[in-house]
């Protein structure tokens, strides 16, 4: 008569070392990914070597067809939440939208009282600009 204890059968692989791991990399890759506002319309700026704005700032916007937008609101109402935003205010146009659609959306702003607008440019490498006039 055999007395000798039944052998165990082996155990599986654990995966929660694997889920661990793969945990701690999605928090490090959110914690550290930069995250930006959509702007409500899209449009390519002019390019500038000019300073960029800052992250917290208020961002009116017109693209290629002239449309205006500022967060939620288009056309006219852009134009009226922007003047009333905290200065400076922002302006991001496309790089095909006239300077009178500009100059009037500017002449707008000052009219209903946005004394500080700042028009936002597309950096420029340092070699690509050199050389033109």
């Amino acid at each position: 008569m055999d007395l000798s204890p039944a052998p165990r059968p082996e155990r599986a692989e654990s995966v929660v070392p694997m889920i661990n791991v793969v945990f701690l990399l999605l928090i490090f890759f959110l914690m550290s990914a930069t995250l930006i506002r959509p702007m409500p319309l899209e449009a390519v700026p002019p390019r500038s070597d000019a300073n960029r704005a800052e992250e917290s700032a208020q961002i009116l916007v017109v693209n290629s067809a002239g449309e205006l937008g500022f967060g939620a609101a288009r056309g006219q109402d852009a134009i009226k939440l922007a003047a009333q935003s905290v200065p400076p205010l922002y302006l991001r146009a496309d790089r095909a939208v006239s300077a009178q659609k500009l100059v009037r959306t500017v002449s707008e702003l000052t009219s209903l009282g946005m004394k500080d607008i700042r028009l936002l440019t597309e950096p420029v490498a340092s070699d690509e600009g050199a050389g033109q006039p």
